[in-house]
């Protein structure tokens, strides 16, 4: 497309639904800024999710044409309002960002930008998750393949994952705009997210604490965290659960004050369910709905009002899910297993929790603290705050409550280790920068300079710069003449390796493989004679059925064009693997066809 076509497109994707809609709510201002961009990401995904598992094609003419029914939808609605049918015009909180305000998050925001830009989605599970299904949505036009349940769904996304793919479809409408697969143009997303969270942060503090200088004072703790910064920085779920609470609180506390009761609601709806979408723990921003709300005083009418709206916003994929797999939550387990779910993954899930599981690992719990007091220093001293003063706080209290026990329960499956595992807290981040904005008023009471305050805050939000440039390194572990190369260099993973590895094997050949990464780097620039199955697809669970002898099981994987396995050599899942016969054994019978640094081949 030429620059005009695709400009047109972005905005028929990324504006327009959200645009008639939010002025059919007679939004205004920034508020309809935000909430055009949010609202039109939600019907881009439902556009990508009934177009991909339909036979029709999602590509960019098909989710054009779907943009273009709702929008006239939506755009006659508009013509149709009649003067006084509806609310007065809903406007954001009168009091406005001042210029410090303003400054300091334009510095953070071009950070996050030009990081993600020259480093998008750092993380390695980008490369066969969140990047990943993006490219095959815009490669396919599909995603009947998602969530896995066969060896052909895991030789074209290789992990067992049954989220929503709601982050992903936003990429592959840009990549589908843009007309290629440019991984920096995420960039402008990540961006996007920061600046909102930083908005409605903003105005959810003037709201609760009534003040320009506290709702500063929030901005300014959130700026400083770097825990936040690396949430959003990596481009996955994290950003999008922490702008959803920030939004929760904005409009509950409109609705609390009896402001634009019907536009609050909907917009208090759509945050809960952007929440819900943006990973398989996320229907608890849903739940805290009726949990939460009370607590405001907001009569139940609404609450229930806005449940509904929620849950019916959430829930299309989540009922695919159970209508093709028998679960709404495949391939994860429910108490008890009464539902179907991937077997090997969850024994998989099992050795992970006693690695990483902070209810086996006590003394992750010390980890953590230490990581949360270093990135988040202020946003601690606000849960102390929000702790001692529970009757004015019970609400904030109740809703970090609810995301830390999300994290606590996410530890039990998430291999990343503690490290990577905490920015599941960002929602909860958000919540105690809003409180923060209390410790402003310890300030007027206190009488100190305004100097010093000012000082104080340029020395924290220096170090939080200097600290968020380098992340996920430490400025302490990197000479300072090679910061600008760690903040902005091109970084090369080792996904890359496996050409090393499938040169040595011939073609046509089908590897049992133990690596996702592998499997999909494979996939995306392989020349599709060399193909790799995870071990953990269903079809595969004979493997770890004891009661089989050895020979049959070699001789099962022959027969369906299996010729060789390719092992990592130090891996979290080896120990589960050890665990069966079959894993024990190949490796003492099969021929080694390499023994490289990483990785060794095994031919059957």
């Amino acid at each position: 497309m030429n620059f005009a076509a695709t400009i047109i497109a972005l905005c028929a994707g990324f504006v327009l639904p959200g645009f008639l809609f939010c002025r059919y709510l007679k939004f205004r201002g920034l508020e309809l800024a935000s909430l055009s961009f949010l609202f039109s990401c939600f019907v881009l995904f439902q556009a990508v999710l009934f177009l991909g598992y339909t036979p029709f094609k999602a590509d960019i003419a098909s989710v054009l044409t779907f943009l273009g029914a709702v929008s006239i939808v939506l755009f006659v609605m508009l013509k149709k309002i009649r003067s006084g049918t509806l609310p007065p015009k809903t406007d954001s909180a009168p009091e406005g960002f001042d210029a410090l305000s303003v400054f300091a998050v334009s510095v953070f925001t071009a950070l996050i930008f030009f990081r993600s830009f020259f480093q998008p989605m750092i993380s390695p599970d980008s490369v066969f998750r969140w990047n990943h299904m993006a490219e095959l949505i815009y490669q396919k036009g599909s995603i009947a393949f998602y969530p896995p349940s066969s060896v052909d769904d895991f030789m074209i996304y290789p992990y067992p994952d049954g989220f929503p793919p709601f982050v992903s479809s936003l990429y592959f409408w840009l990549y589908a705009c843009l007309g290629g697969i440019i991984p920096s143009a995420t960039a402008f997303l990540t961006a996007i997210q920061f600046l909102l969270i930083c908005f409605y942060v903003h105005k959810g503090s003037v709201l609760f604490h009534g003040g320009k200088n506290s709702a500063r004072f929030s901005l300014f703790a959130l700026l400083s965290s770097s825990l936040f910064f690396f949430a959003v920085f990596l481009g996955q779920e994290t950003g999008w659960t922490a702008l959803s609470a920030a939004m929760f609180f904005y409009y509950a506390l409109k609705m609390k004050n009896n402001e634009s009761i019907t536009a609050s609601t909907i917009m208090l709806s759509l945050s809960a369910s952007i929440g819900a979408l943006s990973r398989e723990y996320g229907p608890v921003f849903v739940a805290m709905i009726p949990l939460a709300l009370p607590f405001f005083n907001i009569p139940r009418k609404n609450i229930a009002i806005a449940f509904s709206i929620a849950a019916a916003m959430s829930s299309p994929f989540y009922l695919m899910n159970f209508f093709v797999n028998g679960n709404p939550f495949y391939p994860l387990s429910f108490p008890g297993g009464f539902l179907p779910y991937n077997e090997i993954y969850h024994g998989l899930l099992s050795e992970y929790s006693r690695h990483f599981g902070v209810f086996t690992n006590p003394s992750l719990l010390i980890v953590s603290l230490k990581i949360f007091i270093f990135s988040a220093p202020l946003q601690m001293l606000a849960f102390l705050y929000a702790f001692g003063n529970f009757g004015k706080n019970k609400i904030f209290c109740l809703y970090v409550i609810a995301i830390f026990a999300v994290w606590l329960y996410s530890t039990t499956y998430a291999c990343g280790g503690i490290h990577y595992s905490v920015r599941l807290l960002s929602p909860a981040l958000v919540v105690l920068s809003i409180v923060a904005g209390h410790f402003a008023k310890f300030a007027e009471k206190w009488n100190l300079p305004g100097a010093l305050w000012k000082f104080c805050g340029f020395s924290i939000l220096s170090a939080a710069f200097l600290f968020q440039m380098l992340l996920p390194a430490s400025p302490f572990e990197i000479p300072p003449g090679s910061w600008l190369n760690s903040a902005f260099g091109k970084r090369v993973g080792i996904e890359a390796m496996i050409f090393k590895y499938a040169g040595h094997l011939p073609e046509k050949s089908v590897a049992l493989s133990d690596s996702a990464l592998y499997t999909a780097e494979l996939y995306r620039g392989g020349n599709g004679t060399v193909r790799l199955v995870p071990l953990w697809s269903p079809e595969l669970i004979f493997l770890y059925n004891d009661r089989m002898s050895f020979a049959d099981k070699i001789n099962v994987l022959k027969k369906s064009g299996f010729t060789h396995i390719m092992k990592t050599n130090q891996s979290a899942n080896n120990d589960f693997f050890g665990r069966f016969s079959f894993f024990q054994k190949y490796p003492l019978v099969c021929e080694e066809v390499i023994r490289g640094d990483d990785s060794t081949i095994y031919k059957l």
